[in-house]
């Protein structure tokens, strides 16, 4: 019970109240590797998976080695760059990333010889994948693996520090959107993901707007330690205005990318991402409580909170309009109008979900 107590609360907080030591190994690995972001992978793989599906080439074998390797991907990166920024003393006592989640150095969850070793063989895998995809699919595949690889060791510093050289958000997008999303695509149906852009990428923008949020949760620690962030780069009211500008945008982004991709209507369900979408833009206006709200649970992250929120929406709300499209065209409308309704009725209960935080954490202060 106190396995799943753990990764029942890890999912929604990122961090849990039971004894990680006390736990299953397995469970004990996942929480100290922040499973609670990993639907992000999940959302950009799956709607590389959609676009594939429309476009006539989808193997659901491949389709499911792809998102568990990007998964465990997702997971190595985080672990890395917990282990990168605790030898570098960025994340020491105190510090924003060490208050709202296990960190697995720090605490002795993981060693650091477990963690290099888990890094390595995801790492190894994907090359292989990458290159039997590249031989056999698109040269295009390892092309798209080598810059996420890159991108992904050079946020934690190896062999440049991306996040100091505020590149890490630019990063993120690059990888959520164009490695995972477009490169999805490109190893099931062996073409470049060119005009699937114009959906990819504003989910794309949406998963930097979380790493803004955390780095403007972490602006004042960051500024000091010399960790030149993009917010600390800009300024932190420019990036609150970029954040409100992503947050308000972005699901009409989705919806015309989704339209003009598809032809299809059934691209106004992303528009159920809005309240949402609107959450965190008021979050962003509102800007950040001095204390410690009532029974938040993961303080001291406030905006990355928020715009996990909004990208968990769009996200899942992207899939679903893409999957009532393939679902129309495979199945016919009456499958497809199932879909719909379970979307609705699912927006619906956001829209209340949202009324509830804008009432209860964003009324003003």
């Amino acid at each position: 019970m106190s396995s799943l107590k753990a990764i029942g609360e890890a999912l929604k907080f990122c961090n849990t109240s039971v004894d990680l030591n006390r736990v299953h190994p397995l469970v004990r690995f996942l929480v100290s590797a922040r499973i609670c972001v990993i639907f992000m992978t999940v959302y950009a793989v799956s709607i590389g998976g959609l676009l594939a599906y429309l476009a006539g080439s989808f193997d659901p074998l491949l389709f499911t080695v792809i998102l568990v390797l990007f998964v465990l991907l997702h997971l190595a990166d985080n672990l890395l760059n917990d282990l990168s920024d605790h030898g570098k003393g960025i994340d020491t006592a105190g510090y924003v990333r060490v208050s709202y989640a296990p960190h697995p150095v720090m605490q002795g969850l993981l060693s650091t010889g477990v963690i290099k070793s888990y890094v390595a063989v995801s790492l190894f895998a994907s090359a292989l994948l990458a290159l039997y995809l590249g031989l056999t699919r698109s040269p295009l595949v390892p092309i798209l693996a080598g810059i996420g690889g890159f991108i992904m060791l050079g946020y934690s510093g190896i062999p440049i520090d991306l996040k100091r050289l505020g590149l890490g958000e630019i990063g993120v997008f690059i990888v959520w959107g164009v490695v995972m999303a477009g490169g999805t695509y490109t190893a099931l149906t062996g073409r470049p993901p060119v005009m699937e852009a114009l959906i990819y990428a504003p989910y794309g923008i949406v998963v930097s707007l979380v790493l803004i949020g955390k780095h403007l949760d972490k602006y004042e620690m960051d500024r000091m330690k010399g960790v030149k962030t993009l917010p600390v780069r800009l300024g932190f009211g420019r990036t609150l205005l970029l954040a409100r500008v992503i947050s308000i945008s972005a699901p009409i982004l989705a919806v015309s990318g989704i339209y003009l991709y598809t032809g299809s209507p059934l691209a106004l369900l992303v528009l159920l991402a809005y309240p949402a979408s609107y959450t965190a833009y008021r979050a962003f206006t509102l800007g950040r409580p001095r204390e410690k709200p009532m029974d938040w649970r993961i303080w001291p992250l406030w905006f990355a909170a928020w715009s996990y929120l909004a990208l968990d929406a769009l996200g899942r709300y992207l899939v679903l309009s893409l999957l009532s499209i393939v679902l129309y065209h495979a199945m016919g409308i009456v499958v497809s109008m199932v879909v719909v309704v379970f979307t609705v009725v699912m927006g619906i209960k956001d829209l209340k979900a949202s009324r509830w935080y804008i009432e209860r954490f964003l009324s003003g202060w």
